[in-house]
Parts: C-alpha cells; sequence; structure tokens
C-alpha cells in the first residue's frame, strides 16, 4: 500500500471542483476546497476501509483548463 496517494483536481465549470484518484477509482466533489478535502478523506477512508494500512498523506495535483482562441 503506497503511503501517499495522488488525486487531480479540477476546477467545474460553474463553481466547486472534482477530484480522482490517479491510480485507484476514486472520485469526489466539493464546493469549495475545504469542502473538497473532507470528502477526498471520506472517499479514501471508505475505498480502503478493509485495509490494515490505507495512506495517511494525500497529493493534490491542481489542473487547469485553459483555452485559448484567436484570429489572424
Amino acid at each position: 500500500m503506497p503511503a501517499e496517494l495522488i488525486m487531480e483536481v479540477l476546477p467545474e465549470e460553474g463553481g466547486g471542483f472534482n477530484a480522482r484518484g490517479v491510480e485507484y477509482a476514486i472520485f469526489t466533489h466539493g464546493r469549495d476546497m475545504a469542502e473538497l478535502k473532507a470528502n477526498i478523506i471520506e472517499a479514501v477512508s471508505l475505498y480502503f476501509e478493509d485495509l490494515p494500512d490505507p495512506p495517511r498523506s494525500i497529493r493534490l495535483h491542481h489542473l487547469t483548463v485553459s483555452e485559448e482562441v484567436f484570429s489572424w
């Protein structure tokens, strides 16, 4: 079991955030960063509930979605 779990964080178009596990099928969301972190802890705890030594460190990779349009 890894000591650290990596989650990718994407901002939602209408506000809030989505998070997904990089190596595990863990998905959650939150209206703000505090709610997202609480929901990540809950999702990770549930995902690993049957294992004796779940990861205790979570690294968040913040991804940004950008778009550019230009004319020539």
